[in-house]
């Protein structure tokens, strides 16, 4: 009889979570660390990391900590040297870094524009690719990545420039997904909904207004928390979701729905 219980243990996995200094990332990283796995988050900003890091190491968990700009191809090659020297192996990636400008689509300044393809893009498949590599090598592994509802409905609220990078996100999840079946490779993708981070903590800071209205337009009327985000990554990084690849899963309260 299959133990359900123990589907969702992590323990004795490995997983590597960029952004996972603060945000999303930071409770993603959180809910695979409760779970059982060795966490390794990774961001740019060293000094964030190794803080989140000692935030999390103070309540039990096993997470560590390096330095890694996503969008250079050195420093994402001694990002896995480093996971190869740790760990031995990788069994989950979360493709996690990403970044936010909000503008109108005639508006956006190219070089703004640029730098969206470049860490929201780039940085994705440059995870993908380097995960997978290590991952068929040992014969099996999880890959999550970041996109967004925003893919799917055309909100006219400045978002419309990063929705353009976030919707080549669910595709480069699918074409991974196909290509790395047969390996025994999950790649899927969760669509968070409004949730507060240092994206746009000053944006909804300014104009309370915005928060309230977006707020009542969620059918469930609450923003996302870290915690569902972590709920639902530990089931798409775990044994639970074996049979489950090339899917975007939208976390947003029912926000989709109208």
């Amino acid at each position: 009889m299959t133990d359900y219980k123990t589907m969702a243990d992590l323990t004795g996995k490995t997983a590597l979570v960029t952004g996972g200094a603060e945000g999303i990332g930071h409770g993603i990283a959180g809910g695979l660390a409760s779970a059982g796995a060795h966490v390794l988050i990774a961001s740019r900003n060293g000094e964030k990391c190794r803080k989140a890091s000692e935030e999390f190491k103070s309540q039990g968990l096993n997470v560590d900590w390096y330095t890694v700009d996503t969008t250079d191809e050195a420093s994402m090659d001694r990002l896995f040297a480093h996971v190869k020297e740790l760990f031995g192996r990788l069994d989950i990636m979360v493709n996690n870094s990403g970044i936010s400008f909000f503008s109108s689509m005639i508006d956006m300044p190219i070089k703004e524009f640029d730098k969206l393809v470049s860490v929201n893009i780039r940085g994705t498949f440059l995870g993908c690719q380097y995960a997978a590599r290590m991952m068929k090598e040992q014969g099996g592994g999880k890959i999550l990545n970041l996109s967004s509802p925003t893919v799917i409905k055309c909100y006219r609220n400045g978002s419309a420039p990063y929705s353009v990078t976030k919707a080549a996100i669910s595709q480069m999840t699918r074409m991974f997904a196909g290509e790395l079946a047969e390996d025994h490779i999950h790649v899927n993708a969760i669509g968070p909904g409004v949730i507060i981070t240092n994206l746009n903590r000053a944006r909804y800071d300014a104009h309370p207004e915005l928060l309230d209205m977006v707020t009542q337009a969620i059918p469930m009327h609450h923003v996302n928390t870290p915690e569902e985000m972590a709920a639902l990554s530990v089931f798409l990084c775990s044994s639970a979701s074996d049979y489950i690849t090339g899917q975007i899963i939208y976390i947003d309260g029912g926000a989709c729905l109208i």
